[in-house]
């Protein structure tokens, strides 16, 4: 493992020429198999005083808050995970690190977060929403910002669906496009939101679906 993770060299190739040999000052090569097993060791003993969520590379800390008199502590978790990160030999990237208040509070919210580096201190943005995992996720827990994320990746589908129907391709074979390609966008983590969706949301979903639908099998041609 020491051998595999350190004096490792890469040169770049365009063509038939070739770059210098560069050695690297540590990492490993991307899509590796032993990368991401090799990360999730290094990982392992990250653990804080507050709920945190890890999933590969991306890091989640969550802190409940019963009321307005209840001091958040969140600033010292932050500082615990970046000490956490120093003796580790890693980097926190605070460009693509967001704060998000649920509920009430976020009426008035704490003081902001920082990387507690001094007088030039990077302070964390507040994010009305996030993308975590695929989910994109609302202060108010409103799901209108995922509806609109999945149905516009879904109509990019419904375009190369619609490429496929001109090209002549059987009925059946568009329909397995669909459930291969674009239904998983449309399904993907549903027991998570779906419950909170409004009627017009579902609504929009439906619509997709019943757009493809048409696609597949026009009305003059009619469903098996």
């Amino acid at each position: 493992m020491v051998l595999y993770l350190l004096t490792r060299c890469q040169c770049l190739r365009v063509d038939s020429q070739y770059s210098d040999w560069l050695c690297l000052a540590g990492g490993m090569p991307q899509g590796s198999v032993l990368g991401p097993l090799s990360f999730l060791l290094l990982i392992d003993d990250l653990s804080l005083q507050c709920l945190i969520h890890k999933y590969m590379d991306d890091t989640t800390l969550t802190e409940l808050l019963i009321s307005y008199s209840h001091i958040s502590e969140m600033q010292t978790f932050l500082q615990l995970l970046q000490a956490w990160a120093t003796n580790n030999k890693m980097k926190i990237n605070y460009t693509k690190t967001t704060e998000m208040i649920l509920g009430p509070l976020a009426r008035q919210p704490p003081q902001p977060l920082s990387d507690g580096s001094g007088s030039e201190c990077v302070f964390i943005e507040w994010a009305y929403h996030f993308k975590l995992l695929g989910i994109n996720i609302s202060h108010d827990m409103n799901w209108q910002a995922h509806i609109d994320a999945i149905s516009h990746k879904a109509a990019s589908g419904l375009h190369f669906l619609r490429i496929l129907k001109k090209s002549g391709l059987k009925p059946h074979h568009l329909l397995n496009f669909y459930l291969t390609v674009i239904r998983p966008v449309l399904k993907y983590c549903s027991v998570v939101w779906h419950h909170g969706l409004t009627k017009a949301q579902s609504e929009t979903l439906e619509a997709i679906q019943r757009r493809t639908l048409r696609i597949i099998y026009p009305p003059s041609i009619g469903m098996p």
